[in-house]
């Protein structure tokens, strides 16, 4: 963990461009991304003079927000969709990968105990 705060940290310092005693960098997006990227900025935070906005909002409202200018980053657990990018033609997104989710089904001993033991796409 101490390894992705840091690797944040240095994210935060590339895109604010500057650390300027009453600068504030506006972050939102992704619920998923919020606690890590809210732990990171709380470590710039104090090293740095800047003001820190991290909200919630979704994976959406990061990307929008970002595209109409209102955001310095937008959070994302996903990929940005060809609609999204149309819809800004002159925003050049820049993405930084942090991490992955995964998602892992899984069943109760009494599921399993009754007979189903593997699951497929197809078992939807």
């Amino acid at each position: 963990m101490k390894k992705i705060i840091l690797i944040l940290s240095m994210i935060l310092i590339n895109l604010s461009g500057c650390d300027k005693q009453g600068e504030i960098l506006n972050i939102a997006g992704s619920t998923t991304v919020l606690p890590v990227v809210s732990l990171a900025s709380e470590h710039f935070k104090s090293d740095s003079k800047m003001r820190i906005i991290v909200n919630a909002g979704g994976s959406g409202v990061g990307i929008n927000q970002l595209g109409l200018g209102k955001l310095d980053i937008g959070m994302a657990s996903r990929d940005m969709t060809g609609t999204e990018i149309k819809k800004y033609p002159n925003v050049q997104f820049v993405t930084h990968s942090i991490g992955k989710d995964t998602v892992i089904p899984v069943v109760s001993s009494e599921i399993y105990n009754a007979g189903i033991t593997a699951l497929s796409l197809a078992d939807k």
